[in-house]
């Protein structure tokens, strides 16, 4: 979303990749070098996406056939992004690489075995 401070309009950045359009965008993260992660929900079924904007206003789809994506988490060194596949109890961690816009390699890890959280 923009917001115009001056007219206090607020109008959408993005409504659709290509001619494809957006089912539910929901989550984003930013990271240091102002790209801009952010999932695409889709609905009950195997629809939902990961995107990147880049600075420049390049949008590129990262991973598609989530079930859910609903939450992302850059790690500390910005390698991988975590996304949480909420109807699927999984967690996938892709693979970030400089100028590559699509993911090599998705882990999935069970929300009830896999992860283990501490404060």
């Amino acid at each position: 979303m923009l917001f115009y401070h001056h007219t206090n309009i607020i109008s959408p950045l993005l409504i659709r990749r290509n001619f494809e359009r957006f089912k539910g965008p929901n989550d984003i993260v930013i990271d240091s070098n102002d790209n801009l992660y952010f999932t695409d929900q889709g609905q009950t079924d195997q629809t939902g996406k990961i995107y990147r904007l880049s600075p420049d206003g390049k949008l590129d789809r990262l991973a598609e056939n989530g079930i859910l994506p609903d939450g992302l988490v850059l790690s500390l060194n910005e390698r991988f992004l975590y996304v949480a596949m909420t109807r699927a109890n999984l967690v996938w961690r892709l693979t970030l690489y400089i100028n590559i816009y699509t993911h090599i390699n998705i882990s999935a890890f069970n929300f009830k075995s896999d992860l283990a959280f501490s404060h």
